[in-house]
Formats: C-alpha cells, structure tokens, sequence
C-alpha cells in the first residue's frame, strides 16, 4: 500500500505508520487486509496536510501572519525574483518584529521601525501593506489601530528626485 511504513519494533511486534510527506505520521491499527486496517488507512489518506511551522509561532503575531501570508494565493502567485525579495524583506521583519502581536502595531512602532530600517524603505512599505491587508482579512488586525502606510513612491523619471514619503 502507498505511504504505509512498516516494522517490527523492540519486542518483535510489527508496526504499520501511514507517512505521507507533509502530512503527520498516524499509526495503523490491526494487521494490513482487516477491516480496522483498511478505516484507519482510509482516515489516515482524507486528513489534512501539516502547516510546516505552524506549531513555532504564537497566534495573532507578525510571524503567524508572515507565515499566513507565505500560504496565501497572492504569496504563490509571484513571481519567483518577486517571492524571493518579499521574503528577504519579511524575514529581517520577523527577526526585529516577529514576537510583536498585530495588534499591538502603533503609529508610534510603526514609526520606529520604519525609521530603523536601512534596506529599500519602499519595498519594506509595500510588503507591510501587504500583511496589513492580509492581517484585516483574518481578522487579526483593525485598520483604525495604526494608521495605514504611505502609498509606495513609483521610480523616478527622468530628472525628477524621488521622493521617499508621499503623505
């Protein structure tokens, strides 16, 4: 049978584990062929697939929504180069921020921790506004809390200054 892993343990007794990748490893009760077998087979293949990381992070956190926002369509529906910059940018997040409730986002954080960051300040916008949106969503985060963040300033044309803020 596909995924099911068997051997003979300690005391000489064969084991059945149903492993399928990225699924929880869920024991197999009675001998291959029986009836229990076969229900516990079937209730092993219909479960759920495991979150990878799921049980690190505290809900209602930036790292429960970085890694919300890492299963979400519009995450997987970047572009690679797009995925890869956006994850740079979120994981020096998490390492600073990732502890921090949603909730708890401030003008006054807020401020602060755009004011410490020295890496592309309109990338670091745009990715925030994004988990924003996402953490609104879920019902993790309320708009009227913080002030919501700068539009992103597009690139500059020919002779023109960028502009950092555009308030």
């Amino acid at each position: 049978m596909k995924y099911v892993q068997a051997y003979a343990d300690r005391h000489g007794r064969q084991r059945y584990y149903y492993r399928r990748p990225g699924f929880p490893r869920v024991a197999l009760t009675g001998e291959p062929g029986s009836k229990a077998f076969a229900e516990a087979y079937e209730a092993a293949a219909n479960q759920a697939p495991r979150r990878i990381g799921e049980d690190r992070v505290a809900h209602g956190t930036f790292s429960w929504l970085i890694v919300q926002y890492y299963d979400s369509a519009a995450y997987g529906g970047l572009r690679d180069i797009t995925r890869r910059t956006y994850r740079n940018v979120l994981e020096r997040f998490r390492v600073a921020w990732g502890d921090v409730p949603v909730k708890a986002m401030t003008p006054a954080r807020l401020d602060a921790l755009l004011e410490a960051t020295d890496k592309n300040l309109i990338t670091v916008r745009k990715v925030l506004r994004l988990i924003l949106k996402l953490a609104v969503r879920r019902e993790a985060f309320q708009p009227g809390v913080a002030r919501p963040l700068p539009e992103p300033v597009s690139k500059p044309c020919r002779g023109e200054r960028l502009s950092v803020l555009r308030l």
